[in-house]
């Protein structure tokens, strides 16, 4: 059985355990998650060493963001390596997502939605960091969710959904007046998908929210919400437009409630903000909040 050598510091083990809660992450993300100045070079160059020590003791790899320009740098992006999965484990966690060096070099597209994503839930678990009364009791990243996906029929066959992340909100008192859960499956949306891989995602959900998904993930609190980093409103009101149609389509207008949509501006994601301001529009109305007090 392996033993993790005592040599890693508190700053090793807390890097050590962001890289494995979200699969890969860039310098920049692991200071703004572990809670250090974002404007800080001072906190990101003393990061930086600890993360090239991993690196060179094999607890992580790195490898740069793909670039799809003639030009320029891409941060790197780390995620664990052998010695790395094997500390984790031996932390008595399980390492789901173990991926060869060749794996680990993925394409732009991947890594680019990955790290989005990552930013998103980055900013849902510092959010109970700073309200009173939220608590992120679950996350569950895609890259976990792909090994024991959700099946449902479609036509006769047999589908997998698998959301892009799925957040497990309780809310208290002083933020909210009773107990509740609020159980969010978060979709990323990058405006790549046409309308009829939208639509069929549509489908998939309405078959997931009919019965899978609460013998799934032990819930009937459902809210599907979808962010797109691309095509701005226009992107939303595409998405409005064509989730409605395949409702009609299925007949399930009791479904409509659970879709959300908003769009996502360039930068940092203010957590705050997308978490708990009327930002998501419904199908029948705008400014709704995922998190409401």
């Amino acid at each position: 059985m392996y033993e993790s050598p005592c040599t890693l510091s508190a700053v090793d083990e807390k890097l050590l355990l962001a890289v494995h809660r979200f699969h890969y992450l860039t310098l920049s993300q692991l200071v703004h998650y572990l809670g250090y100045s974002d404007r800080s070079k001072g906190s990101s160059n003393w990061l930086g060493g600890f993360l090239k020590e991993l690196v060179a003791g094999n607890y992580l790899a790195a490898q740069h963001l793909p670039r799809v320009a003639s030009y320029g740098r891409n941060p790197l992006i780390y995620s664990l390596s052998t010695k790395g999965i094997h500390h984790i484990e031996a932390l008595g966690l399980t390492v789901q997502t173990k991926l060869t060096p060749a794996e680990q070099e993925r394409s732009f597209l991947f890594l680019e939605h990955t790290l989005k994503l990552n930013d998103v839930l980055i900013a849902a678990c510092l959010v109970e960091k700073q309200i009173a009364g939220i608590t992120l009791a679950d996350l569950q990243h895609e890259r976990v969710l792909k090994h024991h996906p959700t099946k449902v029929q479609i036509d006769g066959k047999q589908v997998s959904v698998i959301p892009d992340a799925w957040l497990d909100f309780r809310l208290t008192p002083p933020f909210s007046k009773a107990n509740e859960q609020v159980a969010i499956c978060l979709e990323l949306d990058r405006a790549t998908e046409d309308v009829w891989k939208v639509r069929a995602k549509i489908r998939n959900y309405v078959a997931f929210a009919g019965g899978a998904y609460q013998a799934a993930f032990g819930t009937s609190a459902l809210t599907i919400a979808f962010v797109a980093t691309s095509g701005g409103d226009r992107r939303v009101q595409q998405m409005k437009i064509w989730t409605r149609e395949e409702l009609r389509k299925l007949n399930a207008a009791a479904f409509a409630d659970l879709f959300l949509f908003t769009a996502l501006d360039e930068g940092a994601v203010d957590g705050l903000t997308l978490f708990t301001s009327p930002v998501f529009q419904s199908l029948s109305a705008s400014g709704v909040a995922l998190l409401e007090q």
